[in-house]
């Protein structure tokens, strides 16, 4: 276990996960927009998509951290609405969709380097994950509210009602997402596991950074009416960094076996490098990365 955690930290930092999240978080702030006009346009032809917006809302103001929510609701009111197929047609909605997909590529290049994948996908499979997964995200999203609402009112005396809607949804989204955004064949035991960390930790996060922003007036004393802003920027960058330790938690369990003590003369800071360095060259190396060169 002591070697696990070695290890996970190691690579933690040999990949920058705290940059990286930084990255998608700001890539997550040009593309928060295109990406959900992206996803009730596609979730529209199945569903009634005025209701599912306030639903979409009502999750927003449920489940973000205190003082997000209310801001990304408002940032809806102010700019989706505007979107429509019919306003802005062929080409502004293609752009909207290439601004969504840019952002889902650079998650996918994000778990790829972190499982030290270098060959992407074919991009037939990449636009078929891309658009699954703008249309499975608004449906998450609508089903996690309905079933809180379910165990709400069959349920009462459940400790945490309103919150196992959301863990499950969420929990079974990222595992998902671990599943099959690598470009390698992902157990899924592994991905299962980090999802639901990642789904407990995020949760857990949530109410601790409610409890401090509900203490910090700094914000609102600097930003005023703007404090909302740098909040959600925070609470984004804790959700990629929790997304991207899934991530890597997901990797490291699926070749434990790898890093396990290989001889007597384990101890040394050199050679956890080496063990390291073996362990990603050993990944990289497997045959679903590479199928041309390495038919076995």
């Amino acid at each position: 276990m002591a070697k696990f955690l070695r290890m996970y930290c190691r690579l933690w930092n040999r990949h920058q996960i705290p940059m990286r999240a930084a990255a998608l978080t700001y890539t997550l702030m040009l593309s928060l927009v295109p990406l959900l006009a992206v996803c009730l346009s596609a979730v529209s032809l199945v569903i009634d998509v005025k209701r599912l917006t306030v639903e979409f809302k009502l999750f927003l103001f449920k489940h973000l951290a205190i003082g997000t929510g209310k801001f990304v609701g408002q940032y809806i009111d102010i700019f989706l609405y505007k979107v429509r197929f019919k306003t802005i047609g062929y080409v502004g909605f293609a752009v909207l969709l290439l601004t969504a997909l840019f952002l889902l590529g650079s998650v996918e290049e994000s778990i790829n380097r972190i499982w030290g994948i270098r060959r992407k996908k074919a991009m037939w499979k990449r636009f078929l994950i891309y658009n699954l997964l703008l249309f499975i995200g608004p449906i998450s999203v609508a089903l996690s509210v309905a079933t809180s609402t379910v165990v709400q009112k069959f349920f009462p005396q459940l400790l945490l009602k309103a919150n196992l809607g959301i863990v499950l949804i969420s929990w079974l989204f990222l595992s998902f997402t671990y599943k099959i955004f690598p470009n390698k064949r992902v157990d899924w035991k592994a991905a299962l596991t980090a999802g639901m960390l990642v789904a407990l930790f995020t949760e857990l996060a949530k109410w601790g950074y409610a409890s401090y922003i509900a203490k910090a007036l700094l914000y609102n004393k600097v930003y005023g009416s703007l404090a909302a802003l740098p909040l959600f920027l925070i609470w984004m960058y804790l959700n990629w960094i929790l997304f991207l330790g899934g991530a890597l938690f997901t990797f490291m369990l699926q070749h434990q076996e790898s890093f396990k003590v290989r001889g007597p003369s384990g101890g040394s800071g050199t050679n956890s490098e080496t063990d390291e360095l073996d362990l990603l060259n050993q990944a990289t190396a497997e045959p679903n990365d590479e199928p041309e060169t390495n038919p076995k």
